[in-house]
């Protein structure tokens, strides 16, 4: 039956389920802080269902994992440097000329 379902789908229930069992939760208690039934939350894990931006948002938070796990799932190893340059490159010119001075302003308080 798995093999019709999406493979993303499967790769975000995957790491939502490891997260959940990492933290030693329950799935009835991720699903009654987040608001949904367990049985949603069970679907979800088993790459059946795509739950809503927002209910995801809430998952992740209440798991307090870090987006980048379900959005980057290839770099578990990254860096702190490598994160950061992800988000730099994200940032408008004027965000990255404040990046700049902040780093400079923290390098020679030192």
């Amino acid at each position: 039956m798995s093999e019709n379902r999406e493979p993303a789908l499967l790769e975000l229930g995957r790491i939502l389920h490891d997260a959940r069992c990492a933290k030693g939760y329950k799935r009835d208690e991720v699903a009654e802080q987040v608001g949904i039934t367990k049985r949603f939350l069970s679907a979800i894990e088993n790459g059946e269902k795509r739950p809503k931006y927002e209910t995801l948002r809430d998952i992740i938070c209440c798991l307090g994992i870090s987006a980048d796990q379900i959005f980057y799932p290839d770099l578990e190893n990254d860096t702190d440097a490598q994160q950061v340059m992800r988000l730099y490159e994200n940032c408008s010119e004027r965000d990255k000329q404040l990046v700049k001075a902040l780093l400079s302003a923290i390098y020679k308080h030192k």
